[in-house]
């Protein structure tokens, strides 16, 4: 028992060092959520499955991440029907591939907010806003209106120094 608690803690430890001192393994663990993205976030599926079966037309859409899929749309904007298009774990990149089918038909007006992950897979501000730029062109293709509500922040201890240059 005492073997079992001793290497628990250790463990614990290690995690938590690994995380704030960014040593062994941070840079594998990073690596491998860049390389692999939300493809490991386990909502990502189901949640596709969702919007894809419950797919209405409408005239206002919400397309994003974990921020968008738990917002509380009906507190936001009462009255009004939102379809909420966000995707736990989507990162800009994964909103591009699927943009197509995250829009409903007949959608007139999308709000866009996504970022968060692409700065902890440590995706540059350059290939974050080339993907942001697909995402507005695809709306603007889909006859909709883009709108951006939310800037993301993010303290440097969990997002590197690479998160300051967003800041500028």
């Amino acid at each position: 028992a005492l073997l079992v608690l001793s290497s628990a803690v250790t463990g614990f430890v290690w995690g938590a060092l690994t995380i704030q001192k960014q040593v062994f393994p941070y840079e594998y663990v990073k690596g491998a959520w860049t390389s692999l993205g939300s493809k490991i976030h386990p909502n990502v599926a189901s949640r596709l499955s969702i919007i894809e079966k419950f797919r209405r037309p409408g005239p206002v859409a919400a397309i994003g991440d974990s921020l968008v899929e738990h917002a509380p749309w009906s507190e936001i904007l009462p009255g009004k029907l939102i379809h909420n298009r966000g995707v736990g774990g989507d990162a800009t990149r994964n909103v591009v591939e699927r943009l197509s089918k995250l829009l409903p038909p007949g959608v007139q007006k999308v709000f866009i907010s996504v970022g968060y992950n692409d700065i902890l897979a440590g995706r540059s501000v350059e290939e974050t806003f080339v993907s942001y730029e697909s995402i507005i062109r695809g709306v603007r293709n889909a006859s909709a209106e883009p709108i951006i509500i939310a800037t993301t922040e993010c303290e440097e201890k969990y997002c590197g120094k690479g998160f300051l240059s967003i800041r500028a």
